[in-house]
């Protein structure tokens, strides 16, 4: 299972292009915001056109060509979410390849 923090370079360059916030996560610099508010943002990320979600739709692939079953469970046009906590938990996508928790 890939939890999004494992991607904290990816993470930090989606905040800044889709969010306009600059964090340094080695650092422990938050651009300002307190970390729920931080992990919210986080968590919308595989929703976006990102690095972030290119890097779970490639997992995706990988997973597709590894277990051809998950490839026929999945529907055709279905995204990553609707960027809520409630949308990316649910997102039979995302089942066992990110992992959304709240801190």
């Amino acid at each position: 299972m890939l939890w999004v923090l494992d991607l904290d370079e990816d993470i930090e360059s989606d905040l800044h292009h889709i969010h306009g916030v600059w964090t340094d996560l080695d650092q422990d610099e938050f651009g300002g915001f307190s970390a729920e508010r931080l992990f919210s943002l986080i968590e919308r990320l595989p929703a976006y056109s990102g690095v972030v979600a290119a890097r779970i739709h490639s997992i995706l692939e990988e997973e597709k060509t590894r277990n051809p079953s998950r490839a026929a469970q999945e529907q055709p046009g279905s995204d990553m979410g609707d960027g809520t906590t409630a949308g990316l938990r649910n997102n039979p996508q995302l089942a066992g390849i990110v992992e959304v928790v709240q801190v």
